[in-house]
């Protein structure tokens, strides 16, 4: 991670995205396919870029803007606190009290 700029998560299928979480935690933007489920829960438009077409020519041009791109590192890191095990655990707290409330 120290001597990345950036990751890429090419994956077929992600459904939680904790590879996308350990990146902004190390203050690292992502790169990945806008179809995995992770995306709706993780998207940021300061943290993550997203690439509509799963080709190999638009995986490279993802990779070329990434790289264009100034990215704010310590947001990033910011950013990644809202998926900390204390905030997770309270969200599954307000769910569960919502529905048994119901």
């Amino acid at each position: 991670y120290n001597q990345s700029d950036y990751t890429v998560l090419a994956s077929i299928s992600e459904g939680f995205g904790l590879p996308i979480i350990e990146d902004f935690v190390y203050g690292l933007p992502n790169l990945t396919f806008s179809d995995l489920d992770a995306v709706i829960d993780l998207y940021d438009e300061k943290s993550m870029l997203t690439i509509e077409e799963r080709t190999d020519d638009a995986l490279a041009e993802g990779m070329k803007e990434m790289l264009k791109r100034k990215w704010d590192n310590k947001y990033i890191k910011q950013y990644a606190q809202k998926f900390s095990l204390e905030k997770m655990g309270l969200k599954y707290i307000e769910i569960y009290s919502k529905i048994i409330n119901e």
